[in-house]
């Protein structure tokens, strides 16, 4: 990593709503069910707003 920024932000909007929805599952090769985090947050500064993807391993 050749440059890092620092920002200030606000959440203003996350799906699913309900924290019990952040977690979904689906089954391996081996049928074993694994579970994994999906969320979808909209972030915002000063300047613009985005949505952020949190998925997988790197949620």
């Amino acid at each position: 990593i050749t440059c890092k920024f620092r920002c200030l932000v606000r959440v203003i909007a996350c799906l699913p709503w309900k924290t019990e929805e952040f977690c979904g599952e689906r089954k391996n090769t081996e049928n074993n069910i694994e579970y994994f985090y999906r969320v979808r947050l909209t972030l915002e500064d000063a300047t613009a707003r985005i949505h952020a993807y949190l998925y997988g391993e790197y949620a």
